[in-house]
Order: structure tokens, then sequence, then C-alpha cells
């Protein structure tokens, strides 16, 4: 995991992100402001190499998908029961190739993340949009500033293959990983 001491290279790359991503993201499936139940939204391409440029841990790899995991924080109890759902079981996710990436407007203290890490079961990096631009390219900003929950399957050539965009996050992990399945291999939806 990158040092918060970095936030500035984050923030530029996250915001060439945004800007370089293409049209039809989550806010073309109609307005935020009342997603009580999840939505299903599919955007054209991203940009992975520009996501994903100041981002590269050892073990990425660039041909794999990434499941993007955007959640309010800690302070969320949903948030929170998502990540170490997913955390805990992320051998399930390496073994459909699928890479871990959780996106929040907040982290914790730096020297309470490790214990945090350990705690959740999380061993996939952990990082910070306080400026909301990721949150807002995949439709996770409802209209008076509230955050949402997404989960947004990217594959290796910029493809959202799948997202879902709630005020309820989701921790049921086989229906997680069910739809990466049916996304990543549309034949091979059941194990």
């Amino acid at each position: 995991m990158r040092s918060l001491t970095a936030l500035p290279w984050l923030i530029a790359s996250l915001a060439a992100f945004v800007l370089r991503a293409s049209a039809g993201t989550a806010a073309d499936a109609g307005p935020a402001a009342n997603r009580s139940t999840p939505m299903e939204v599919v955007a054209k391409t991203i940009d992975r190499s520009a996501l994903f440029a100041n981002l590269k841990t050892p073990d990425q790899d660039d041909s794999k998908p990434v499941l993007l995991v955007l959640h309010r924080g800690i302070g969320c109890v949903r948030c929170v029961s998502t990540l170490s759902v997913i955390g805990r079981r992320s051998g399930k996710f390496r073994d459909l190739g699928v890479q871990l990436l959780a996106v929040s407007p907040s982290l914790p203290a730096p020297e309470t993340l490790p214990q945090l890490k350990r705690d959740l079961g999380i061993d996939f990096p952990l990082l910070v949009d306080p400026e909301l631009a990721v949150f807002q390219q995949f439709g996770c900003v409802k209209p008076d500033a509230q955050v949402l929950h997404g989960l947004i399957l990217i594959d290796a050539q910029g493809n959202i293959r799948w997202s879902q965009v709630s005020e309820h996050a989701e921790t049921d992990l086989e229906v997680i990983l069910q739809r990466c399945r049916e996304s990543i291999d549309p034949g091979r939806g059941n194990p």
C-alpha cells in the first residue's frame, strides 16, 4: 500500500482518470436522487492506464480485470461489512483472475491502517478520493453530495463489464462473485 504522504500523486492520477474516461457513465442511467435499490449501469470504456498509472502494486497485472469497491469509509457499517466480506475471501476473486481496489472519500489515520487491514482481512490497496472524482465518474454521488456505494468491474481493455450503484452496500459475497463470473465469462456464470 502506498503511503498517505503520496496523496498528491493519487489525486492527480484519479483526476487524470476522470478527465480521460469516455462518456456513458453511471450518471447516464438516470437521476441518482432515488437510488434505494441497486442500479446496474454499464459505461463504455475507461482509460485503464490513466487510472492505474501511479497506483501500480508489485503484484498488479494489467491483463486482469479489476473490481473497484467504492465505499463511504470505515464510518459506514455496511462499507466495513463489504470490505470485510471481500477482504476475507479475496482469494476467490484471485481465482477468477480479478484484482481488487477499494476507494473511499477518506481514510483513517495512517497509523491505524495496518491494524484495520488485518482486522478486516484486507490484502488489497485502500485508496482515498477526497474530491470524489472517481465516485462522480461512476454516478456514486447524489445531487445532495451524499456518496453512494459502488462495485465497478473493469476488464483489461478498460471496458466496464458490470457495475452496481446503491445507497446500500452489497454484502453478499456470492452475489458479487456470481456477477464477476458472469461478466468476465458469460458462459461460466455457475461454477
